[in-house]
């Protein structure tokens, strides 16, 4: 997987392009054999807006409703809260194919919710969503970031790990599971 990055944070939009082989070989089989190095898919990172809400709603029943998470109030409190709050979305063209969703706690971020398409993962998609809530905590001079996440999520508790997040605590949840917290000084 290779990628780059063709503009800023600091304008509020960032779009990367990713080489996936997984993407490009089940294309290549639908279009007759194109290879995976001609194979690009643009990803755009941005702000999350209200018309975006009904799609990261579906993408996080997808992600997450087989636990029975299925908020559907956090999403609209985060995308109206202001700057309390963060959210952006990983487009694939119109189609939003991850999401990111932190708060402010006092001196410190906690992401609420991190999801991406079944589809699309595995294209570093999901580590950029958590570097860009890392540089919105740093430019509201948040000390650290954390989340909690269930230990039966293990790709998403290796990304933090790769990203240089600590698990810090464990705990067994209401419904049984064992979760974990972890976090990253910033």
């Amino acid at each position: 997987v290779s990628w780059g990055e063709s503009s800023g944070l600091e304008v509020g939009l960032r779009t990367y392009y990713w080489v996936s082989e997984s993407l490009a070989a089940s294309s290549a089989a639908a279009d007759g054999g194109e290879s995976g190095a001609d194979m690009k898919m643009k990803v755009t990172l941005q702000p999350a807006k209200l018309s975006d809400l009904q799609q990261i709603r579906k993408l996080h029943l997808a992600c997450f409703s087989k636990i029975g998470q299925t908020s559907r109030d956090v999403h609209r409190h985060s995308l109206l809260n202001g700057p309390a709050s963060f959210c952006w979305v990983a487009r694939n063209g119109r189609n939003v194919v991850g999401y990111v969703i932190a708060i402010r706690n006092r001196n410190s971020a906690y992401i609420n919710w991190l999801g991406v398409n079944q589809k699309h993962r595995r294209n570093s998609i999901g580590s950029s969503l958590v570097k860009t809530a890392e540089t919105w905590a740093k430019r509201n001079r948040l000390r650290d970031i954390s989340l909690d996440s269930r230990n039966r999520y293990r790709e998403a508790i290796y990304l933090y790990l790769r990203q240089g997040y600590s698990i810090c605590g464990v705990w067994t949840g209401t419904d049984g599971d064992l979760m974990i917290k972890i976090r990253k000084r910033l």
